[in-house]
């Protein structure tokens, strides 16, 4: 997608991991899965949306549930 001159947004938890990100040109939404909050407007802002992030967590499963419900409804 980058080199087609897309810009490319990659959900991270935190600043500190960003620059993994921003060395693969990828610019860094700082926020969490749970919280679609916190990646709503860049979600909104993109024209297509890749989802294929996963929480380790226990609560993995309702956390997925969030995020796919937040793609599948709320996206304008």
């Amino acid at each position: 997608f980058r080199l087609g001159g897309h810009t490319v947004m990659g959900l991270i938890r935190s600043e500190a991991k960003a620059n993994q990100l921003r060395k693969a040109e990828i610019m860094p939404i700082i926020g969490q899965l749970e919280n679609p909050e916190t990646y709503a407007k860049a979600a909104n802002d993109a024209e297509v949306v890749i989802h294929c992030a996963a929480d380790p967590s226990p609560k993995r499963l309702e956390i997925e549930s969030i995020a796919v419900d937040f793609f599948l409804n709320e996206l304008k």
